[in-house]
């Protein structure tokens, strides 16, 4: 999920092919709803861990990748929340 001001555009994958739908709310709303399956990976994207198909350290940045080509960058802020997951 991304922030885009007032809208958060949600990526999913649907029928084999991934699909975004824009819908009015905030990240923080969403984030407390769903807590337990979200987590930041910036100030302005919210991730689900249980699709991460690996996450790349090997440059400056950390990425997490997701099927589709899907990169989502993580900001050294919020990066303490994957280290454990990397192991």
């Amino acid at each position: 999920m991304k922030s885009e001001d007032n809208y958060v555009n949600v990526f999913f994958e649907s029928n084999g092919k991934l699909k975004t739908k824009l819908i009015r709310n905030s990240l923080k709303n969403i984030e407390k709803e769903f807590e337990e399956h979200l987590v930041r990976s910036q100030r302005s994207y919210l991730v689900n861990i249980q699709s991460i198909q690996y996450i790349d350290t090997s440059g400056q940045k950390t990425v997490l990748a997701y099927p589709h080509d899907l990169q989502v960058p993580v900001s050294p802020k919020y990066k303490e929340n994957f280290v454990q997951l990397d192991k």
